[in-house]
């Protein structure tokens, strides 16, 4: 179901632990972050529950959904939703009409104002389409093939000694909130009628201070047109092909991740050729001796954050991360509609329940030339 969420007050969802006192809040809302929010919303209704620790699945758990057969359960609104709850899929959200900038486009250094190109399919030497000015790569969010920057403000506060209930000296700290008014995304598994069971939704941090109020609201389902899908594959591979010099019979497509994919990547250490590693990143996408990859523009970082429903003080197992707008390029010897229906429901990583790791096909911008 794609829904989109209204903000009813600003933003803050943590990124990189900064050394520092300033919060910025990052742009979107992760698929994680939003089920925490909803699982708040069922403990917090909860009359089974006290905040005792549970065994769950041999791991000794608190703040756990699931359904706990409790005699009050029986009639609890939310029963339905506690027994499917860890099945349910919660997407990344967006700002409304933006999606990620991919890391193959490119924009005008002399004005950012200026749309966007891809390289997968301009030739950069040709320069801004605009002016003939320089480009350069970037990352962030698009809206109508331009720049979006979201819309953030600052609050400075002061930090509360927990028992003397008065300041603390020289504890400032500034958040940077998001104040965008509407997120975009998906979440499967839930139905419609469910959706008043959640009307007072607090997604992010500083939920008890009044930041990131929301209420979910319908949003039009979009609509897949294979034949659309296809033509595109097919003008993205001539496209690709004449800015890139291939003279061969392949056809190549792209696939973009379009949400960050968390990933074991083992036998790293030391040199790797880009052989090498073009040969970890096919096995990762479980591609066979079908399909080659061509080119890759992606970054990566390590990943390694608190189980906040583990009992303790327990880190997460470092993992790397793909960022999303990461794409890879891959030519293959088959048509175009054997090739969708190899990767028409392709996801990658951990925690795929909560929208990391989506693949989606990329077209590098000929769905839109004239």
């Amino acid at each position: 179901m794609r829904l989109k969420l209204k903000m009813l007050s600003p933003l803050i969802i943590g990124g990189q632990k900064l050394n520092s006192n300033y919060i910025e809040s990052i742009d979107y809302i992760p698929g994680n972050v939003l089920r925490a929010a909803f699982a708040r919303v069922i403990l917090n209704h909860c009359t089974a529950y006290s905040g005792e620790v549970e065994e769950i699945d041999g791991q000794k758990r608190v703040n756990w959904v699931h359904y706990r057969n409790k005699e009050s359960c029986k009639k609890c609104k939310y029963k339905r939703i506690c027994e499917r709850f860890s099945d349910i899929k919660f997407g990344f959200f967006y700002p409304q009409g933006t999606t990620p900038i991919v890391m193959s486009q490119m924009v005008c250094k002399n004005d950012e104002k200026h749309s966007l190109v891809d390289s997968l399919t301009y030739n950069k030497a040709n320069g801004c389409p605009t002016c003939k000015g320089r480009l350069e790569y970037t990352k962030g969010f698009s809206l109508d093939n331009k720049i979006f920057k979201t819309k953030k403000s600052i609050y400075t506060r002061v930090e509360i000694d927990r028992y003397t209930k008065t300041s603390k000296d020289g504890r400032l700290y500034t958040l940077m909130p998001v104040l965008e008014e509407y997120f975009v995304g998906e979440i499967q598994g839930i139905e419609e009628s469910e959706l008043d069971l959640f009307d007072d939704l607090r997604v992010g941090s500083y939920v008890s201070v009044g930041f990131g109020r929301c209420k979910l609201e319908k949003e039009k389902e979009l609509k897949e047109d294979k034949n659309k899908i296809l033509l595109n594959m097919q003008k993205f591979s001539n496209k690709y092909k004449e800015v890139n010099n291939k003279k061969d019979n392949l056809n190549y497509f792209a696939l973009l991740l379009e949400t960050d994919a968390r990933v074991k990547l083992e036998n790293l250490e030391g040199y790797k050729t880009t052989e090498e590693y073009k040969n970890i990143l096919a096995n990762l996408l479980n591609l066979n001796s079908d399909f080659k990859i061509d080119k890759v523009y992606l970054e990566t970082n390590i990943y390694r954050g608190y189980d906040t429903s583990m009992v303790g003080d327990t880190r997460e197992e470092a993992v790397y991360q793909i960022l999303k707008g990461s794409v890879f390029i891959i030519s293959s010897s088959k048509n175009f509609e054997e090739i969708k229906n190899n990767f028409s429901e392709l996801t990658i990583g951990e925690e795929n329940l909560n929208g990391f790791g989506k693949i989606r096909f990329y077209f590098g911008g000929v769905e839109n030339a004239k």
